[in-house]
């Protein structure tokens, strides 16, 4: 494991292909003038773990601070990739951990504190939110050329407007449909 910039342990496997990936981006754009570089349509731009992750925003039914809603109710022990269990309009949500969906380990006392804190993405026509550590924004990526990662442009707003400090990293375009059918069968701490 090593830590990253902001001081969470990313495992070494993550950092290194999260490295490549940059890099080997960084050299294809190479001599490559920025305005020659397709613009993919505007994707919903989430931190997750180390990783900038490019959501489908015809997924995402709503976006709040996990202070504007209910605490979830986390069992005892939980650390699976369903965290936790809400109510929202009268009906029960499953709340999925999207860093544990993609293979990032959630220690045991981790998950009551990662289910209070972040950012919750609502899933439309499903009872299922998503917990992501914040959401940059709304932003039409620059390809990265490889068909799975945009290019974080530098004018994205950061989370108080300014310009982010991590403008020119891969985000890595994802459908988050495929990790979420891993979830049947699965309750918050089992």
């Amino acid at each position: 494991m090593t830590p990253s910039r902001d001081g969470d342990v990313v495992p070494d496997a993550a950092l290194r292909t999260r490295v490549l990936a940059e890099r080997t981006a960084a050299l294809a754009a190479r001599g490559e003038a920025p305005q020659r570089m397709a613009v993919l349509p505007p994707r919903l731009v989430c931190e997750v773990g180390a990783l900038l992750v490019g959501l489908d925003p015809a997924l995402v039914g709503s976006v709040r601070a996990a202070a504007a809603w209910p605490t979830p109710f986390v069992a005892p022990g939980a650390s699976g990739r369903l965290i936790g269990l809400f109510a929202h309009g009268g009906h029960p949500y499953g709340l999925a951990d999207l860093a544990a969906l993609l293979g990032a380990p959630l220690p045991p006392d981790d998950a009551r504190e990662a289910a209070a804190h972040g950012t919750m993405l609502l899933l439309k026509g499903r009872r299922l939110a998503l917990r992501v550590e914040r959401v940059l924004g709304l932003l039409a990526l620059p390809d990265a050329g490889d068909g799975r990662h945009g290019v974080l442009p530098p004018d994205g707003a950061g989370p108080r407007g300014e310009a982010p400090a991590e403008a020119g990293r891969l985000v890595l375009l994802l459908d988050p449909l495929p990790l979420l059918a891993s979830l049947d069968g699965e309750t918050a701490g089992a």
